[in-house]
């Protein structure tokens, strides 16, 4: 028999034995001898898979992300998969070294489509790394997949806060809304229309805060709203039978509204 191939075997062997005491080690939490002997192993073959997955999940433990991406990052070169590229991206993240983990999140996103959590991590290590419009690129993908993602909204928001203040109020009053706190919604849209020249635009907030009012029971405050929608857009039709449904379940409770809007109407 050729003696290379002797050789291979004798070290396989070697190899085995030293993973099955490895495993015994770790199993009996001796981890430091465990450690050890997995390090002499990689010294003789250095992507050794078993070797290196065990490794990476030792440091891993131990909060060693630096020496757990390097075991990661050693066993990829043997055993590509989406799996452990995903759990490398997180141990860059948990080392703080979002240059690498926007690297292989990069190469994640290319290759995988509609990942929510996949685009959470993209876009929140983006906007660490000050690339502000990926970051939103991909916070509105998170959207596309799940609208009400609050921490996807509140770290959009953070993002708009200095470069547009009025997506910033807008995702604002969505978040507040989301936490039923209607009335600071609403003093979001009100900053909202502060910002806003275009009568159609003024129209559409006006008539967001018509609807809240409405949904808090707030008949008066409503009508008002749904009569400054049509004052920007008379030919707004749904904002109009919204409005007769206003009008009916005020009056239904309080006759005085009709007193109310009779005066309005004709002093």
């Amino acid at each position: 028999m050729d003696k290379n191939i002797l050789s291979l075997n004798s070290q396989y062997d070697e190899f085995t034995l030293k993973l099955d005491k490895a495993k015994r080690l770790l199993n009996a939490e001796k981890i430091a001898e465990a450690k050890a002997i997995l390090l002499g192993i990689i010294s003789k073959s250095l992507y050794h898979i078993e070797a290196n997955d065990l490794l990476s999940r030792i440091y891993e433990f131990e909060e060693n992300y630096d020496m757990a991406a390097k075991a990661l990052e050693r066993l990829l070169y043997s055993v590509d998969s989406l799996s452990l590229r995903y759990k490398l991206a997180q141990v860059y993240q948990d080392s703080d070294d979002y240059y690498n983990a926007y690297r292989v999140l990069k190469g994640l996103c290319e290759e995988v489509d509609g990942d929510k959590n996949l685009y959470e991590q993209m876009a929140h290590t983006c906007a660490i790394l000050d690339k502000t419009d990926e970051a939103i690129d991909y916070y509105d993908r998170v959207l596309k997949i799940d609208k009400d993602n609050l921490p996807a909204l509140s770290e959009l928001a953070d993002i708009y806060y200095d470069t547009d203040k009025i997506n910033y109020y807008f995702l604002k009053s969505r978040i507040c809304v989301l936490e039923n706190n209607n009335s600071y919604a609403i003093d979001a849209l009100r900053s909202v229309l502060k910002l806003l020249d275009d009568d159609v635009q003024k129209s559409e907030v006006h008539h967001k805060i018509a609807r809240l009012y409405h949904k808090m029971g707030r008949y008066g405050q409503s009508y008002d709203e749904y009569l400054k929608v049509l004052e920007y857009n008379p030919l707004n039709e749904e904002a109009k039978e919204e409005m007769d449904r206003v009008f009916e379940e005020e009056v239904s409770e309080n006759g005085s509204f009709f007193d109310r809007v009779l005066r309005m109407l004709f002093n």
